[in-house]
């Protein structure tokens, strides 16, 4: 109802088009899950993109055209909040993993149990021995991990190698949102959306 209420044929479109790409994000998501084994970083990009880049895309693409902004600021604020969305996607995979060792209000390893090949796991299979690789791989959708097996998780996949590919990765993208955002210095909202930015590099729940 909400949405209607709004009458801008264009935001609603956007909306509705975010919607349907969120939905297609899950049913990618659920199949890459079952093929875990040829899952590439491309795949993880794409379903964080549609899953929450997307969803902050749509977002900041609404509101710039709420603000009556130029055609060129919006298509910015759309470049902003799809890297913004996909580097907290990042942050929140990373936490996931975290949460065993400081307080993040989520459930430790709860990505691992569910069967699910985040970023973490991606770059700890791509790191690890194949000894390391068959541990995971043998345990990844256990929902009833003791506290050691979550400990033996937790070392391999934060361990120094990965978590520096992870921690790039998210870099790299918090760098492409300050990009998107110098070209948007002129709002109002500048401070605001720099704000959002180191929020999600720092954020730790």
């Amino acid at each position: 109802m909400l949405m209607v209420k709004v009458n801008q044929p264009l935001i609603l479109k956007e909306l509705a088009d975010a919607t349907n790409d969120i939905a297609r994000g899950e049913i990618i998501q659920l199949s890459l899950y079952k093929n875990s084994f040829s899952l590439e970083l491309k795949d993880l990009l794409k379903v964080s993109y549609l899953k929450t880049g997307r969803l902050f895309e749509a977002a900041a693409k609404s509101g710039a055209m709420l603000a009556h902004a130029s055609d060129i600021d919006v298509k910015n604020f759309g470049l902003l909040g799809k890297t913004l969305g996909i580097a907290f996607q990042i942050q929140d995979d990373i936490l996931d993993y975290e949460s065993l060792h400081i307080d993040t209000g989520k459930t430790a390893l709860q990505d691992f149990q569910e069967g699910k090949v985040t970023f973490p796991l991606f770059f700890a299979l791509h790191a690890s021995t194949n000894e390391e690789k068959e541990f995971l791989l043998r345990h990844l959708g256990n929902k009833k991990l003791s506290k050691t097996l979550k400990k033996k998780v937790f070392a391999i996949v934060r361990a120094k190698a990965p978590a520096l590919e992870a921690e790039s990765l998210l870099n790299t993208y918090l760098a492409k949102t300050r990009k998107s955002l110098e070209k948007l210095s002129h709002h109002t909202c500048y401070q605001e959306m720099l704000n959002l930015i180191i929020f999600t590099s720092q954020r730790r729940s």
